[in-house]
């Protein structure tokens, strides 16, 4: 994604990308080193840049790219495809935990940060309004005689 207008569009591409990888991986009966190539087709287009500076998904997903591409293709190879011949069936296992991990960072941080505007939301709505009903508090809702005092 190259231009990023709303805080988080950047992050909500690769949601939408690793959702789709992490799924592949899922449900395909291929072997596990095509499951590992046919997720990173799917999420190969995020970049560094669609993650918040110093996030910590920021950073998983900089070592997944560093752990997938390490290995010199030759002869027209890629850089994955030249990873994935050399390393064992374990790093491959480890590789699959690392994509999972990256897109449960991604879910996590999206979360996080829409929570956190929610409650802002609130703060300022109950600034306006004054205090808000509570769906867990057993008086609710009180009867409208009784909230402006003439009960």
């Amino acid at each position: 994604m190259s231009k990023v207008s709303f805080p988080l569009d950047g992050l909500h591409y690769a949601a939408e990308k690793f959702a789709v990888a992490v799924h592949e991986m899922a449900v395909s009966e291929a072997p596990l080193r095509q499951r590992i190539r046919d997720a990173w087709d799917q999420f190969h287009p995020v970049g560094e840049e669609d993650f918040p500076e110093g996030s910590t998904v920021r950073s998983e997903f900089v070592a997944l790219r560093a752990r997938t591409t390490w290995c010199e293709g030759k002869n027209g190879e890629g850089t994955l495809d030249a990873t994935l011949a050399v390393i064992s069936d374990r790093e491959c296992r480890r590789l699959v935990h690392l994509i999972c991990d990256v897109h449960t960072g991604i879910e996590m941080e999206l979360s996080a940060w829409h929570s956190n505007r929610l409650h802002e939301t609130q703060m300022r709505l109950g600034a306006l309004l004054g205090p808000l009903p509570s769906f867990l508090d057993p008086e609710w809702p009180v009867p409208m005689s009784e909230r402006d005092g003439s009960g």
